[in-house]
This record gives structure tokens, C-alpha cells and sequence, in this order.
């Protein structure tokens, strides 16, 4: 029995990506294979006020999303790593478009932007608009 695409994905986005957000403090908060949101991957720090959706709904996408309490309220402010990419002249190159062949080519240069260039994001010490 051969797998579906969507599963091959999630399998090697789990591969590419999970030793890297777990060596700086991130856990899967949860995973969900053809799910209401499509299939995602959320990876989350409690400590730093972060969440990392790794996911495919109706494109690739890699989501760092930043929760702040304000009085009773928690705001959420989202980026999209398919608009980051674009500040970063090593990184516009890669493509949000997915096949079997090139999925973990795409996820590592992810990866590598991820730790080279937002690494500080990640650890909640700036935010996007800082950078």
C-alpha cells in the first residue's frame, strides 16, 4: 500500500523540521492529517508566547504566530515564512509549490532560513517588525 502525498508530507515535514523546533524549545501541541484546517503540524513554546504552523491547506505554508495578552483579551499577530522569505535575498528563491521530488529540498531551505535569519523570533526575543 503506497502512501498519499499528503501523508508522505507530513512525514517528511516531521523528519525536516521536528530535531530543529525541539532543540530550541518546542513541542507538538498537535498534528491533523485531513483535518477541518487541512494538514498541519503545530508546534508551540509556552514560555516565549509562540506557535509554529507547518502546514498544507491550500498552498505550503510555514506560520510563526505570537500570542499577546492585552487586559482580558489575547491578540494573535501571524507571519507567513512565504512573505518573509522575500526580506531575505538567499531565501527568495524557494518555492511554495510542493511535489513528491522536491518536498525536502523546499523543507530544508525552510529550516535553514528558520535558523539562520529567524532564529531570535523564534526564541521570542524580537518580532518581525524588528528584524
Amino acid at each position: 500500500m503506497e502512501l498519499h502525498f499528503n501523508e508522505v508530507l507530513l512525514i517528511n515535514a516531521l523528519r525536516t523540521f521536528h530535531a530543529f523546533l525541539s532543540s530550541i524549545g518546542y513541542r507538538i501541541a498537535s498534528l491533523a492529517f485531513n483535518g477541518r484546517d487541512g494538514d498541519v503540524i503545530v508546534y508551540e513554546s509556552l514560555s516565549r508566547n509562540r506557535r509554529v504552523h507547518i502546514g498544507y491547506v491550500v498552498g505550503f505554508d510555514i506560520l510563526i504566530i505570537r500570542r499577546r495578552n492585552h487586559w482580558f483579551l489575547t491578540r494573535q499577530e501571524t507571519v507567513s515564512l512565504k512573505d518573509v522569505k522575500m526580506r531575505f535575498a538567499d531565501f527568495a528563491g524557494l518555492s511554495g509549490e510542493l511535489d513528491v521530488a522536491n518536498n525536502i529540498t523546499l523543507f530544508n531551505g525552510y529550516k535553514r532560513l528558520m535558523s539562520e535569519k529567524l532564529l531570535p523570533i523564534l526564541n521570542g526575543e524580537k518580532w518581525f517588525s524588528e528584524l
